[in-house]
């Protein structure tokens, strides 16, 4: 079996920050898919991240990442500049101007992706910023350069404990919480994982083979894959190392210490290639597009593949910041006690949130919302069939459910359609 890395910036990462110009989107927009977007087989990327938010002392918001991209005309950074080659020096390498910094970059493990859009815009469309003017230290010229907005990501440590990010190395306001260490520390200490909630609108494939034969072809070589097993039993795939060999992939694959209960698997291979969709929400004018991303405490880096009725790992994070999310197929969606974000994507998903305050989004499918107690210790707060949502109160927590045919209750189901305005104030 044989194994493929390339070496590639791996993006975690909106417009509109200090330091920016906004750029109108350049391509047409589409409906649910793009049409246009096709396979492209991995290369070297440039990326920056705009660390604004946590300048400002809010690691609970999405961080956006950019990709260098001049297909709105634009001028990007030059490879020498980016990499501190000649006639560049490592000291004059290209660093973005505040509040961006670079992106790390990882040895990927999937072949190709199909970019669909920039978060917050219609399909098939790229929105561009434009970062300050800066001036090349070997031309002399002063340019802005151009970067086409990719992803947004939240990130958290799980499981936390303050006493496992110790002054130094790592910077005081690590230890505050979940989050703070998220954005702050890359690597994740011994037991413990970096969540990622990732709203990427791209498709990913992992070939099965060496250079994307066939499966079945004579002489074939098939690609080593990785995967890791959690507690509540879903699966993930290894999808970026910091190690550029197959052997020293292997050797990280084996040091990583995962939390307790999780398991790694044998190493396999796949009989066809496997591509990987982001779980799509109703929220937002142009919808969502999600990935459940973690990395371990060697640095590779791992998708969710599939999804267990038992629980979820956004779930178990120490704050309401980080949503739940299911996927592609059915999915029993469990809540937390916190204030969450919840999706069932795809599929008839039922979703079981809990106490608190939580925004609860059935997307796609007939799906189901089940709620704790009888039907008439809840109040129907609001109802707006056109936009599909709906809000109950119990205890004084009010729940917003959207796109769901169904509420179950402990001693009833009832059917969101039956809902009518006249039963607004009234309890169920």
């Amino acid at each position: 079996m044989k194994q493929s890395t390339r070496r590639i910036a791996f993006a975690a990462p909106v417009a509109g920050a200090l330091g920016v110009a906004l750029l109108a989107p350049v391509s047409p927009a589409q409906a649910q898919t793009c049409s246009t977007a096709t396979w492209k087989t991995l290369e070297e990327a440039h990326e920056i991240i705009n660390m604004q938010t946590l300048y400002e002392k809010d690691p609970w918001a999405a961080v956006p990442t950019y990709k260098a991209d001049n297909s709105n005309g634009g001028v990007v950074v030059p490879d020498d500049w980016w990499n501190g080659t000649s006639p560049y020096t490592s000291d004059n390498a290209y660093k973005p101007p505040s509040p961006f910094v670079k992106n790390t970059t990882r040895l990927l493990e999937f072949n190709e992706s199909k970019f669909l859009a920039s978060p917050d815009n219609p399909m098939c469309d790229t929105a561009h910023i434009l970062t300050d003017p800066q001036t090349d230290p070997v031309s002399g010229q002063t340019q802005q350069f151009s970067w086409g907005a990719m992803s947004l990501a939240v990130n958290a440590m799980w499981p936390f404990d303050r006493n496992d990010y110790p002054v130094p190395p790592n910077l005081p306001v690590a230890r505050k919480n979940a989050f703070y260490a998220g954005n702050w520390v890359t690597t994740p200490p011994p037991g413990v994982v970096k969540v990622t909630a990732n709203f990427k609108a791209q498709d990913m494939k992992f070939w099965a083979n060496e250079d994307g034969v066939a499966p079945g072809t004579p002489g074939a070589q098939p690609l080593t894959r990785f995967f890791i097993k959690d507690q509540w039993g879903n699966k993930y795939i290894m999808h970026a190392s910091n190690a550029s060999t197959p052997e020293t992939v292997q050797q990280a694959f084996d040091a990583a210490v995962l939390p307790e209960g999780w398991t790694k698997l044998a190493p396999t291979t796949l009989q066809k290639d496997l591509i990987l969709k982001p779980a799509q929400g109703k929220d937002g004018e142009y919808g969502s597009f999600h990935y459940l991303v973690f990395r371990d405490s060697a640095d590779n880096t791992y998708h969710q593949i599939t999804w267990s009725d038992k629980g979820q790992l956004e779930a178990q994070v120490d704050g309401s910041a980080m949503p739940i999310w299911g996927g592609q197929d059915d999915n029993t969606i469990p809540g937390n006690n916190r204030s969450s974000t919840m999706h069932g994507a795809a599929g008839d998903d039922l979703l079981k949130p809990m106490k608190g305050a939580d925004d609860v989004w059935g997307d796609a499918g007939t799906d189901t919302v089940k709620l704790q107690g009888k039907a008439r210790t809840y109040t129907l707060v609001d109802l707006d069939k056109t936009d599909k949502m709906l809000q109950v109160s119990r205890g004084g927590v009010v729940k917003t459910i959207n796109w769901v045919e169904k509420l179950k209750f402990s001693d009833q189901t009832i059917k969101v359609k039956k809902l009518k305005g006249k039963n607004v104030g009234k309890a169920l």
